[in-house]
């Protein structure tokens, strides 16, 4: 924690710092009789959630998360990349920001949900390219829950790809009737525009923002294909793409990896029913099979998913 600052920024470090600080914090509090009945965490969090309810021990936590620095240390070369947090910047910054990124050679991917953050990580984006153009920056947006009509032509024009979550479609936790009666009918009609992105030629992306969400593909599918707003609902093929090759897309594998073609890798998903034959309010039902990754049968493994994955890091067989 006394540095040098050069050492404590390596993730490697950094995040074994976070980890016992948070740890350091949580036991301040129940020292002081504050007690949480329940532990949950994002990212580098979830471990200090994990150790704090005791689903792993203080030991086992240390290991996976120092195991996790390292592996992001070594596909982090120094000087490649940046994280930061935008909490109420005002455009001058954010634009500042994006313009040494984009300078630097580097993939700028902002995170935004709500149509004030989408407007102004598209007029930032716009900027960066504008000041230093390139032809394949591949910048995205995270999200965009409730994109603007002006937004979506700078990322129409300015080839901004958008990396979403159709499971937040009908989502439970916060179902369209709760959503619209916050924000109001036409604000709520605006929300996850997927058939508005595709018409624009935008590269979308599904993925999974679980816990939130589903890490189920299937689900990401059926979400797409059966939005309950049916003026944004895509087709079985645009979904699937959406799923599948424009994910690799996003981070430049698509050359290896996204479909079945000649020289590329072999994964693939075998599913219990052909999607494009059955009818679409039945695609949810459909179940993966079998998996093949790497030309190879993947093997469900049947023990504790946190064991398992602790086991996985120090057994010496990682590719």
């Amino acid at each position: 924690f006394i540095g040098p600052e050069e050492e404590l920024n390596k993730t490697k470090n950094t995040q074994l710092a976070v980890l016992t600080e948070s740890l350091a914090i949580v036991k301040v509090l129940k020292e002081n009789n504050i007690k949480a009945d329940m532990s949950a965490g994002l990212s580098l969090g979830e471990y200090t959630a994990l150790i704090e309810d005791e689903v792993i021990s203080f030991e086992d936590g240390v290991r996976l998360v120092k195991k996790r620095g390292e592996i992001m240390q070594e596909f982090t070369p120094k000087g490649q990349w940046k994280m930061a947090a935008i909490l109420g910047l005002d455009d001058e910054k954010v634009i500042d920001f994006c313009k040494k990124a984009n300078r630097a050679g580097l993939q700028i991917e902002m995170h935004a949900i709500g149509d004030k953050a989408f407007d102004q990580a598209c007029r930032a984006l716009k900027a960066a390219i504008d000041d230093y153009p390139r032809k394949d920056h591949r910048h995205g947006i995270i999200h965009d829950c409730l994109p603007t009509e002006e937004g979506i032509k700078i990322c129409r024009d300015y080839n901004i790809q958008m990396p979403v979550q159709s499971a937040f479609i009908n989502w439970k936790q916060e179902p369209d009737e709760y959503l619209e009666s916050i924000m109001g009918k036409e604000r709520t009609e605006r929300l996850n525009p997927l058939r508005t992105f595709n018409e624009n030629g935008i590269v979308v992306s599904c993925g999974s923002d679980a816990p939130c969400t589903s890490p189920d593909p299937i689900v990401w599918i059926d979400k797409a294909v059966n939005n309950m707003n049916q003026s944004q609902a895509v087709s079985v093929q645009e979904a699937l793409r959406m799923c599948t090759y424009n994910g690799y897309y996003v981070t430049f594998d698509e050359k290896e990896r996204g479909s079945l073609e000649a020289g590329k890798i072999a994964d693939m998903a075998v599913l219990s029913d052909d999607l494009y034959s059955v009818d679409k309010k039945d695609i949810k039902n459909i179940k993966v099979e079998g998996l093949i990754l790497s030309g190879k049968k993947y093997e469900s493994c049947r023990e504790n998913v946190i064991k398992a994955v602790i086991r996985g890091m120090f057994s010496g067989n990682m590719a």
